[in-house]
């Protein structure tokens, strides 16, 4: 009886370590795996914008097998609507004074599902995605991976390398220093 308390003790150890730390991480320094490709990591950081100069809250998702980075500029709705992502152009030259753009597609790329879900699997409101507030647990692009793979030119990615992305959650890892 008293091996079975010892792991379960264990792991609810671990699952509560894992809440505090990402309760205590600001979502512009959020890190995450997509759990079912280590592969595709993503994560939130402040970036200039054409609409915001001063840094907007971005999300971004990068592949290992392309070496490209997708970003995405967060749209929230009034009342109950989803949270949704609009793709932007790839990063101008370090010292560019020119924020990101948005870039030109369908009105269907431009309004990507994104849910953000805390440790107890409830969503997270969207207009709680701003820069300082507590980073959600789990990230889930729902539409992202199959539009990845079909048109990722579409999404900035100038060598249009299919993306073999799972449709899967993006779990919390790090937060990452400031």
């Amino acid at each position: 009886m008293t091996k079975v308390k010892i792991p379960a003790l264990l792991l609810v150890s671990i699952l509560a370590a894992g809440v505090s730390v990402a309760d205590d991480c600001p979502i512009e320094r959020a890190r995450y795996q997509l759990m079912a490709d280590p592969e595709y990591t993503a994560g939130f950081e402040l970036k200039p914008t054409v609409v915001s100069p001063d840094g907007e809250l971005v999300f971004f998702v990068a592949s290992a097998k392309s070496a490209f980075t997708y970003r995405f500029r967060l749209n929230f709705g009034n009342g109950f609507t989803t949270l949704s992502m609009t793709p932007l152009a790839a990063m101008q030259s370090a010292n560019s004074s020119v924020g990101l753009n948005d870039l030109p597609v369908s009105q269907a790329q431009a309004f990507q599902p994104l849910f953000l879900i805390k440790q107890d699997l409830t969503f997270l409101e969207s207009e709680l995605a701003v820069a300082g507030l507590a980073a959600p647990m789990y990230v889930f692009p729902s539409a992202l991976a199959p539009e990845l793979w079909y048109h990722s030119e579409a999404y900035g990615n100038p060598h249009n390398i299919r993306e073999s992305m799972t449709r899967s959650f993006f779990k919390f890892v790090a937060c990452s220093r400031a």
